[in-house]
């Protein structure tokens, strides 16, 4: 895209918790997180309006007042949002 006028949009999730991290795979290893924490902050991006980042509630609690976000998500998992500029 470096030669290209197209915007980009972008979504990004974020979710604040325990996960595991490691290699697998023996001919060709990759390395991988896994875990609960990892899934939350997929689906906040699978949801997550387009120029935004979707934080959880556990996330926000860890942001600084100085951070602007808004009220969003479902019954089911309450999410915050801010606006990303590009």
């Amino acid at each position: 895209m470096p030669n290209s006028t197209k915007r980009v949009s972008i979504r990004i999730g974020i979710h604040t918790g325990p996960c595991v991290s490691g290699l697998l795979g023996t001919k060709l290893p990759k390395w991988t997180v896994l875990g609960g924490t990892i899934n939350t902050a997929a689906r906040a991006e699978q949801t997550c309006r387009p120029d935004h980042v979707q934080v959880t509630e556990a996330t926000r609690m860890l942001l600084s007042k100085k951070h602007k976000v808004g009220e969003g998500g479902t019954q089911r998992q309450r999410t915050h949002f801010t606006h990303v500029h590009v």
